[in-house]
C-alpha cells in the first residue's frame, strides 16, 4: 500500500517498516498491527505519515462531523472579537482562527458555550472608577514566602533539580518518599503519550526509560501544582484555569518536539506553570485581581496589560519572582516570567515556545486562563521556532487526548 497519512490508517494495517517520532524515538516495530491505541499513539507524537502494507478489512473511523452553517456563522462572529488584540493577517493566526471557528462550533452544537472564554465577555461592564494605590510587588512576593507551606519533598526535588551529580538512584529513592507524588508520576509516565508498549510501575524502571532529569522536571510541576490545587474563586472558573494550564503544557511539549528538543518535559512544565502568579494574586491579593477583572470585561485590552497598569507588574512579572525566590531553574523562571514579552529574552527557546503554547491553548478553546481575548501573539516569538503554520492542525489532533489523560493524572 505504501506511504499512508497517520489520519487514514485503520485497525488492523500492518507497518512495513519501523515507525519513529520526529524525535526519532521508536515507537512501533516494522511488523506490527495498529490498533485503536496505536493509531492515538501515532498522532500524539505528531507522525504524519507511515509505510503500511494493507488491512485486515476493519472499518475505519468514522467520517468527521459536518457543522451547521449557522453555528459555524455565530463562531466566526465570536472570532473577530476574540482575536481583535491580533494581527489577522499573519498566516499563523489566520490558521489559528480557523482552528477556533472549527472549535467554537462543535462547541455550540454540544451546547457547550461556556467552555469558551468568549462567550462569557461582556462589553458593557462598568469600569472601576476608583483605584486604590498599586500594588507593590515585593510585598507581595514577601507575603507568598510567609504564607507558603511547601511540602517538603518540594525542596528535595529542586535541590535534586539543582545539583547536576544527583543519581537515578537518588532521584528514584527521594520520590518515592512521597506516596501521592510517585503515583501521579507513574500516571504521567503510562499516558499514551509515551507510548510504552508495557506498563511502566516502578519509578526506577520510569527513570531508567526516561531518565532523571525528566522524571525531575515533572515531580517539579506535579509539586508545585499540588500547593494550589484546594484554591477556590468565585471570579475564575478554577477548572477551567488548570485546563488551560495543562494544555498549554502539552501545546509546548508539542511544539518542542516539533522543533527537535530533546527533552520536552520542561516545557510541559513551563506551560503547566505559567499562570502561576494569577494564582498567587487569587492568594494574597484577591481584591487586586476583583478590579482589574471587572475591568477588564469592559475593555479591549489584554487581562496581563491591565494588570500591568493597575497593579505596577503583570502576573508573568510576579511568578518570576517568587520563582526565583523558590530557586527553580533558571530556564523555568525565564519561560515563565517571559511568556507575554519573548522578546525580552532575546526569544530564548523556553519562552518563546511558552509564549506561542499559551496562544495556542486560548485559540483551541482549551480550558479558561481569565483572558476572554486571546493574548497578542508576538510574530516574531512564532518565527523563532521555525514551523510552518501546516502544524498547527496536525497538533490541533494530538492536544485533546493528552490534555484529557494529564488533566485525569492531577485531577481525577
Amino acid at each position: 500500500m505504501g506511504l499512508l497519512k497517520v489520519d487514514d490508517f485503520k485497525p488492523g494495517m500492518v507497518l512495513a517498516e519501523d515507525l519513529k517520532s520526529p524525535q526519532g524515538r521508536m515507537l512501533l516495530p516494522k511488523g506490527a498491527v495498529l490498533s485503536e491505541k496505536h493509531i492515538w499513539t501515532c498522532k500524539i507524537w505528531g507522525i504524519v505519515e507511515g509505510d503500511v502494507l494493507g488491512e485486515n478489512g476493519q472499518e475505519g473511523d468514522a467520517h468527521p462531523v459536518v457543522l451547521n452553517p449557522a453555528l459555524l456563522n455565530q463562531a466566526r462572529e465570536l472570532a473577530k472579537i476574540f482575536f481583535c488584540l491580533d494581527d489577522v493577517r499573519h498566516p499563523m493566526v489566520r490558521e489559528a482562527i480557523k482552528l477556533y471557528i472549527e472549535r467554537t462550533a462543535q462547541l455550540l452544537a454540544k451546547d457547550e458555550a461556556g467552555s469558551c472564554a468568549v462567550f462569557s465577555r461582556t462589553i458593557d461592564a462598568p469600569p472601576v472608577s476608583v483605584w486604590p494605590r498599586k500594588e507593590n510587588i515585593e510585598n507581595v512576593v514577601r507575603q507568598d514566602l510567609e504564607l507558603a507551606s511547601h511540602p517538603e519533598i518540594f525542596r528535595h526535588v529542586l535541590q535534586a533539580a539543582n545539583d547536576p551529580q544527583s543519581s537515578a538512584a537518588y532521584v528514584a529513592d527521594l520520590v518515592s518518599k512521597d506516596v501521592a507524588l510517585s503515583v501521579k508520576l507513574l500516571k504521567v509516565v503510562n499516558t499514551p503519550y509515551y507510548g510504552f508498549p508495557q506498563k511502566v510501575d516502578t519509578l526506577s524502571r520510569a527513570i531508567v526509560l526516561l531518565g532523571h532529569n525528566k522524571i525531575i522536571n515533572l515531580a517539579m510541576g506535579i509539586s508545585v501544582i499540588s500547593m494550589f490545587q484546594g484554591l477556590q474563586s468565585d471570579m475564575l472558573d478554577m477548572s477551567g484555569f488548570w485546563k488551560h494550564s495543562v494544555a498549554c503544557g502539552v501545546v509546548g511539549m508539542i511544539l518542542a518536539v516539533h522543533c527537535g528538543e530533546q527533552d520536552e518535559e520542561r516545557f510541559f512544565v513551563a506551560g503547566l506553570l505559567h499562570d502561576l502568579g494569577r494564582l498567587i494574586m487569587l492568594k494574597n491579593r484577591l481584591d487586586a485581581v476583583h478590579g482589574v477583572f471587572n475591568e477588564y470585561r469592559g475593555q479591549k485590552v489584554a487581562l496581563h496589560a491591565l494588570e500591568s497598569k493597575r497593579w505596577g507588574f503583570n502576573h508573568a512579572e510576579l511568578a518570576q519572582q517568587v520563582m526565583e525566590k523558590w530557586q527553580l531553574p533558571e530556564n523555568l523562571v525565564l519561560a515563565v516570567g517571559e511568556h507575554h514579552s519573548p522578546g525580552s529574552s532575546g526569544y530564548a527557546r523556553e519562552a518563546a515556545v511558552t509564549h506561542v503554547a499559551d496562544f495556542l491553548a486560548h485559540s483551541l478553546a482549551l480550558g479558561k486562563s481569565g483572558a476572554t481575548l486571546a493574548p497578542p501573539l508576538d510574530i516574531e516569538a512564532w518565527a523563532s521556532l521555525g514551523l510552518s503554520k501546516n502544524v498547527l492542525p496536525v497538533l490541533a489532533r494530538q492536544v485533546d487526548k493528552q490534555v484529557a489523560d494529564i488533566m485525569r493524572v492531577f485531577f481525577g
